[in-house]
C-alpha cells in the first residue's frame, strides 16, 4: 500500500509526461500499471453522495422500544386471551403456552 502523498508524487509526475510507463520507470512505484490506473481513475471520478437517511417516527402509541410492560400486555392478549389478529387461533395458543 502506498501513502497519499507518493500517490500524489506519481499523479504529478504523471500530469507532467502523460505517460504511466516513465511514471513507473521513474518512481520505482507502482509495480504495474494495474496501480497507477485506479488511482487516475479515483482522482477523475466525482465525488460519492452518501444516501439519506430516513426519517424515523418514533410516536408514543407504537413506539421503536416499548417498554417492558407493554411488551407482557402484548404477549398477554397474543397467548392468553388467543387476541385476533395473531394467526393462531386461542385454543393452540394455550397449549403451546401451557
Amino acid at each position: 500500500m502506498y501513502s497519499k502523498e507518493q500517490r500524489e508524487k506519481a499523479l504529478a509526475l504523471y500530469d507532467k509526461c502523460h505517460s504511466v510507463t516513465k511514471v513507473m520507470q521513474s518512481l520505482g512505484y507502482p509495480e504495474s500499471r494495474a496501480g497507477l490506473y485506479p488511482w487516475l481513475k479515483q482522482r477523475n471520478a466525482p465525488p460519492k453522495k452518501k444516501a439519506e437517511r430516513k426519517q424515523i417516527n418514533n410516536v408514543p402509541n407504537h413506539p421503536l422500544h416499548p417498554s417492558l410492560e407493554t411488551k407482557l400486555v402484548i404477549l398477554h392478549r397474543c397467548f392468553i386471551e388467543g387476541e385476533k389478529g395473531s394467526g393462531f387461533p386461542a385454543a393452540i395458543l394455550i397449549i403451546v403456552s401451557s
